[in-house]
């Protein structure tokens, strides 16, 4: 079982490091069984690389900060097709552009924090 959610869950990053961690996370609770990939979606041979790698089509993708770091409409195009490709027909993408004010602390375990503007939580 990959989740209590999920019958197959595929974290994908463009950082190497971010993987290390998701996987070092992940050995905690082997149970979960989750699948780490290191891809950027912004690569042009990204479908290819899904494709090499037997990725299934997933149900649900979400893309935390991924589609701010578009330079253009062009490019933000062509990254939402790559998450489409990862659907299914009745797929649902959800996606997260970064808060403008983003702090970098010097002991961060993922490298940035995010906070809204009056630093409530976004739980609504």
């Amino acid at each position: 079982m990959a989740s209590k959610y999920a019958k197959n869950v595929v974290g994908i990053d463009i950082s190497p490091r971010q993987i290390s961690l998701a996987e070092r996370e992940e050995e905690k609770k082997p149970a979960q069984n989750i699948k780490y990939y290191t891809l950027d979606p912004y690569f042009p041979s990204f479908k290819n690389e899904i494709n090499n790698l037997n990725i299934e089509s997933a149900d649900i993708v979400i893309g935390f900060f991924l589609l701010d770091h578009a330079r253009s409409e062009e490019e933000l195009r062509f990254v939402i097709d790559n998450c489409k490709y990862l659907l299914k027909k009745d797929g649902i993408f959800i996606g997260m552009v970064d808060n403008l004010e983003i702090n970098i602390p010097s002991q961060s375990k993922y490298g940035v924090m995010i906070s809204s503007d009056d630093d409530e939580p976004l739980n609504e």
